[in-house]
């Protein structure tokens, strides 16, 4: 099982596009089923609006939105060959590209869990919640390793224990590479540290 963790510099515009909300309504956390603590950032409402940084725009468009924006590819892709691991995605617009169609998918949470006593987890005190496995920050680890038979064949989906973090199947990752999509850096899930932890 090969798994990846999408590891691209979410500012990063040298070369492509990144999107700033135009409109700042948010509603609640997403929160854990079991335990109602937040499992996530606060969720971004419509009407879905951006304006974008420059006019080269690649198929995932990172920035201030959460997770990231897609193109129409991406849109097909999924829906084309039945990745699993997305629930929705909804339109938005760009008030400075008329010509670009942008989408923000909605991810749905894995079931894979990662087996922190291999990886080597360093955390300020112990998770409170077996289902969400948050509480208590992470301070290190070795590697990112998943626990055996936990995942549930999503294809892309936001992994519990690291907020923020999006997988993809190699099922996903090689469809990317085989329609040459663009603006998409990957590392194996194993090799993968948030920006925010020191190595």
């Amino acid at each position: 099982m090969n798994l990846f963790v999408i590891s691209n510099n979410l500012f990063d515009d040298r070369e492509y596009a990144i999107a700033e909300p135009k409109n700042d309504r948010y509603g609640d956390f997403p929160k854990c089923s079991a335990c109602g603590g937040p499992i996530g950032s606060r969720r971004w409402l419509p009407e879905f609006m951006v304006k974008l940084s420059k006019k080269k725009v690649g198929d995932f468009v990172f920035g201030s939105v959460d997770p990231f924006l897609v193109t129409e590819k991406i849109v097909n892709i999924v829906y084309d060959n039945e990745i699993h691991g997305v629930t929705s995605f909804n339109q938005v617009t760009v008030t400075n590209n008329k010509n670009v169609k942008l989408y923000i998918p909605e991810i749905e949470y894995g079931a894979l869990k990662i087996d922190e006593e291999v990886s080597g987890f360093i955390r300020t005190k112990q998770q409170r919640c077996e289902v969400c496995r948050l509480g208590g920050a992470i301070s290190a680890y070795n590697k990112l390793e998943p626990a055996i038979n936990t995942w549930d064949g999503l294809d892309i989906f936001v992994l519990r224990q690291l907020p923020g973090t999006i997988v993809l199947s190699e099922k996903f990752y090689n469809l990317c590479n085989e329609n040459m999509v663009t603006n998409l850096t990957v590392k194996q899930m194993q090799d993968y540290y948030p920006p925010w932890m020191k190595q």
